[in-house]
């Protein structure tokens, strides 16, 4: 799934990711390596605004 916009990207990583300041906590270790990293990569590459893509990154890199 590639995210459109910030609010997409909040709402799949409900209940996977917490972000706290600069800090990532992972809740769910098996939803994020079975599903969210892909989606993360997609968003990475493909979003359409800068804004998500970078955040996407942003994420992978944590």
């Amino acid at each position: 799934m590639i995210c459109d916009n910030t609010d997409t990207l909040k709402k799949i990583l409900d209940g996977v990711l917490t972000i706290r300041g600069g800090d990532v906590d992972i809740l769910d270790e098996t939803r994020l390596r079975e599903a969210l990293i892909d989606d993360l990569i997609q968003t990475a590459v493909f979003a359409s605004e800068a804004e998500v893509r970078k955040a996407a990154r942003w994420l992978i890199r944590r």
